[in-house]
């Protein structure tokens, strides 16, 4: 006969020497609520950020057309020191950009613009403010005017060229550069679209 094995008797339900049931898992987790204010802080910290990019960027694009006025003014100058008797502003790219360059009794190209940013407006009055020639929100350039043709116009240079260099469309004022110097129409403006 086989020995049977002996079973352990358990004492009672309270009792120290049976052994305990196993504990059930229980799982954790995020709950709904804590959830949310996650979504909510990653929702702030992004429209910050998003801000902050776009102030850069228009600040970025203010500062290039202050920088290319004023580098327009002082071609104009050089290229009257020089001897140049005619500025030509001509299309280039199909009107994507513009070519400075002396015509007459010099010959020299001094510089190459492309359009305007997309929130400014250049224009360029030449001769007594008689030939425009304008580029709006990044658009081509356009030529108007006497003796302007559709592709570009000349400013005639003297001891006193007459020229009127803007970029507008700034939060606060316009930035002009003349022959007498460059300068935002409004105090502290000029610096963001």
């Amino acid at each position: 006969m086989k020995k049977q094995a002996k079973k352990k008797a358990c004492c009672s339900k309270n009792s120290c020497c049976c052994k305990s049931a196993k504990k059930k898992k229980t799982k954790k987790g995020f709950t709904l609520i804590e959830m949310m204010v996650v979504i909510i802080i990653i929702g702030i910290l992004s429209a910050f950020i998003i801000m902050s990019v776009v102030g850069v960027r228009q600040k970025a694009q203010a500062s290039r057309a202050t920088a290319e006025m004023s580098q327009l003014k002082n071609i104009a100058e050089l290229a009257n020191a020089e001897g140049c008797s005619q500025l030509t502003v001509a299309s280039v790219n199909g009107g994507a950009g513009i070519k400075l360059s002396c015509s007459g009794s010099l010959t020299k190209d001094y510089t190459t613009m492309q359009t305007s940013p997309s929130a400014a407006t250049y224009t360029l009055l030449l001769d007594g403010n008689v030939k425009t020639i304008t580029s709006t929100t990044g658009g081509v350039w356009t030529f108007s005017g006497e003796d302007c043709a559709s592709t570009g116009c000349t400013l005639a240079l003297s001891s006193s060229p007459v020229f009127t260099f803007t970029a507008s469309n700034f939060t606060s004022g316009s930035y002009i550069c003349q022959a007498s110097g460059c300068s935002c129409t409004t105090s502290g403006g000029c610096t963001t679209f």
